[in-house]
């Protein structure tokens, strides 16, 4: 056994171990030596025998399997750490709402937003009602940003929300309104430009731009100049989706990718 394994036992484990090994050559002993004993000493050694065993064998072979466990388990860990690590991922959350943990999406989104203290902050969605509806959980965020802004002008907010005729804004209309003449879809669309004509009207030097597109891969991304988030989005009748929320790091290939993106619908927006 090499150290490594004899440092993976537990002290109480250990100590049964060795009391049991003993046991069973004492007993190993007496029966080679003893070539006559009578038949009760022999079904009191074949007992004794039995007892030991049952407490070696398990132990020895339980460690081995923990062990092979414990080893597999952090090649796999391992391996998603590498994959992670070379894809630029710094962190995954289940999804970008609120939970009983203070470590989640909504938090680390929200506190991105309150260190932001140089640059653009660039924002693409359908509606983005979360952003910039005064209901939504990230419109304090977005105003004191604004705020913010009146002092550091370089402080800017690029939004990107998909335009009332756009393929996946019908699409979803039909599935989240089914019926409706005015699907909410289309009314979050027309809140968000109007809270943010409003903010930019209390802010004085119009911090927030926004635009149109037209069709694109349906996610949101909030990209800051050091780490982006995106979440996907799929057409489903139930809101929020609340499917993954990444964390890519400024520099890496899913960050710069992301931030292309934006960059190519802000360009050719109609």
């Amino acid at each position: 056994m090499d150290m490594k394994f004899i440092e993976s036992f537990s002290k109480k484990q250990f100590m049964w171990l060795c009391a049991s090994f003993i046991l069973l050559m004492v007993l190993v002993i007496i029966t080679i030596a003893a070539s006559e004993i009578s038949l009760f000493w022999k079904i009191v050694i074949v007992l004794l025998t039995q007892a030991a065993s049952c407490f070696f064998f398990p132990i020895l072979i339980g460690q081995f399997i923990d062990r092979e466990k414990s080893e597999r388990d952090f090649g796999i860990i391992n391996n998603f750490y590498q994959d992670f690590s070379e894809g630029g991922i710094i962190r995954i959350y289940k999804d970008r709402e609120p939970s009983a943990r203070e470590d989640n999406g909504e938090n680390a989104l929200k506190k991105a937003f309150e260190e932001h203290s140089q640059g653009e902050v660039k924002l693409v969605g359908v509606s983005l009602r979360v952003f910039f509806n005064q209901t939504g959980q990230f419109y304090n965020n977005i105003d004191a940003l604004c705020k913010k802004s009146e002092t550091n002008t370089t402080i800017k907010i690029k939004a990107l929300i998909s335009s009332e005729n756009a393929p996946e804004t019908i699409n979803r209309g039909k599935i989240e309104s089914p019926g409706a003449t005015i699907p909410t879809i289309i009314t979050e669309i027309g809140a968000t430009k109007q809270h943010i004509a409003r903010l930019n009207n209390l802010a004085k030097l119009n911090p927030i731009d926004v635009k149109e597109y037209i069709q694109a891969p349906y996610c949101t991304a909030v990209i800051f100049p050091d780490k982006c988030f995106i979440s996907q989005n799929i057409l489903c009748d139930t809101a929020p989706v609340k499917l993954p929320l990444i964390i890519f790091r400024s520099g890496s290939h899913g960050y710069d990718v992301i931030n292309s993106y934006f960059e190519y619908l802000w360009k050719n927006a109609p």
